[in-house]
């Protein structure tokens, strides 16, 4: 996996921007190996972390090795379910192949944020936001109107969500055999439960007619960060919008400006200036919204 990329030149110097890595991870997980004098990065997480921590519902996956209640993953295309293509597990190694369980993942966030597993010192620069929100491995944010540290993930079937409101000491974890943003949004609503709101995200909408020359003016392309952007366009009669890297979802509006994901729930609304002219797209998911400049289109 390494001989794939080591010799490419790298997106940009280090610590100028952020940019979410797979590949990182890998080499962070052989580093890990490095320096413990060679040993094994799953024998090393067991070792230090999981059995001290009394995670023994967790580990680095190996395909061949049976595992009592393992989960099997789907995927879901065109409204239809599909088994997840087989993926060897020492392929994403320590960019994604660990297993684990609700409960488990529970007494993780507990260890990290309550003094089990770092010192203060170290918590902090694992905390401490730099780009884009991003901090070590989590995002730093705010929702619901309180600070949270989250991340999600995927991988070949599967979907996870983990998210630690830490003023309130609240962690809501959600686990789902899909491969889609399920689990991300059933722990908004998860946390919206906690706190006693209601989760106007999942409010139904009713789909509008808007003229197709309305339409033509927000095609385009919005730029989030460098190299991940928004690209929204016609067809059919009816605008999609797809990320960087991402498949393409179909838009439906419910005003002349303001449209909803069919397949996930988010939404989008395009802004003008005084001029009339498209500008820019404001995304809303998870309780949350950003402003996107448009660059193209």
């Amino acid at each position: 996996m390494v001989g794939r990329f080591r010799d490419l030149p790298l997106d940009f110097p280090a610590g100028e921007r952020h940019a979410y890595s797979n590949s990182n991870y890998l080499v962070l997980g052989l580093i890990a190996e490095k320096v413990t004098g060679g040993q094994r990065f799953g024998d090393f997480l067991r070792e230090h972390v999981l059995d001290p921590l009394g995670l023994n519902k967790s580990g680095l996956d190996v395909n061949h090795r049976p595992l009592p209640h393992r989960a099997a993953g789907y995927e879901r295309s065109a409204g239809n379910i599909f088994n997840a293509p087989y993926t060897d597990m020492s392929v994403p190694h320590a960019a994604g192949a660990m297993y684990s369980t609700t409960h488990d993942l529970w007494r993780w966030a507990e260890a990290v944020f309550h003094d089990k597993l770092l010192t203060p010192a170290s918590r902090a620069k694992l905390l401490t936001a730099d780009k884009n929100d991003y901090a070590l491995g989590v995002r730093v944010g705010v929702s619901h109107g309180r600070k949270v540290i989250e991340h999600g993930g995927n991988i070949a079937g599967f979907s996870s969500f983990l998210a630690y409101y830490a003023d309130d000491g609240v962690t809501v974890v959600v686990l789902a055999n899909q491969e889609t943003r399920i689990a991300a949004e059933l722990a908004i609503q998860l946390a919206a439960v906690a706190f006693g709101e209601a989760d106007t995200s999942a409010t139904p909408r009713t789909p509008v007619t808007v003229p197709v020359a309305t339409l033509e003016t927000y095609v385009g392309v919005y730029e989030l960060r460098p190299g991940f952007q928004n690209t929204i366009r016609l067809k059919d009669g009816h605008l999609t919008t797809q990320l960087t890297g991402q498949r393409a979802h179909a838009l439906l509006a419910e005003s002349e400006t303001k449209f909803f994901l069919t397949d996930l729930n988010a939404q989008i609304e395009f802004v003008r200036d005084a001029n009339g002219r498209v500008t820019d797209l404001v995304m809303f998911q998870h309780g949350r919204s950003r402003k996107v400049p448009r660059v193209a289109g």
